[in-house]
C-alpha cells in the first residue's frame, strides 16, 4: 500500500485502494517533448477517465514541489507501449530526474474546464504522492496560475 502524501490536501483519495496491478490501459498514444515522439501507454490508478488527444506535447516543465500545491483529478502510471519504445522512454524519465522537473502538457476541452496532465517521475517528491515501482507517474490536475 502506498503512503500518504505530507504535504499535499489529499483528503478525498483512498490511498489504500489504489493498485497498479490488473489496471487497464485508459490511453495510448505519443508523447513528445522538443520534437521527439514516444510510443506510451496510461493505465489508470485512480479517479474519473479523460478523453485525451492521441499526442501529448510537453509545453512546459515545472519544479517538483508545485505538484504538492495542486488538487489531484486522476492519477495514471505510464509506462513504453512496445519492448523496443523501453529504452527511449526510460531515457526520456531520466531527462526529468536530472532535470529535477516536472513535465507539463495543457489540455482544453470543449465545454469543460481546462486540465493539465503532469508527469512526476520516480524520486523523492512523487514518492510523498504515492510510491508505486514504476517509472512516471501521470497526475490530472486543473490549471492554476501557480
Amino acid at each position: 500500500m502506498p503512503p500518504t502524501p505530507k504535504n499535499m490536501n489529499t483528503d478525498y483519495i483512498n490511498f489504500s485502494e489504489l493498485s497498479v496491478e490488473n489496471s487497464e490501459v485508459r490511453w495510448s498514444g505519443f508523447i513528445s517533448k522538443k520534437g521527439e515522439k514516444i510510443q506510451c501507454d496510461c493505465r489508470q490508478i485512480w479517479g474519473p477517465h479523460y478523453e485525451l488527444p492521441h499526442h501529448l506535447n510537453i509545453s512546459h516543465r515545472m519544479q517538483y514541489d508545485e505538484i504538492l500545491k495542486r488538487k489531484i483529478l486522476a492519477m495514471f502510471y505510464m509506462e513504453a507501449s512496445m519492448d523496443t519504445e523501453a529504452t527511449r522512454f526510460n531515457e526520456f524519465v531520466e531527462y526529468f530526474r536530472d532535470k529535477q522537473r516536472i513535465g507539463v502538457i495543457n489540455i482544453e476541452h470543449h465545454n469543460e474546464t481546462p486540465i493539465q496532465l503532469i508527469l512526476v517521475p520516480k524520486g523523492d517528491i512523487r514518492d510523498k504522492i504515492v510510491n508505486f515501482d514504476n517509472n512516471l507517474l501521470m497526475i490530472v490536475s486543473e490549471i492554476t496560475d501557480n
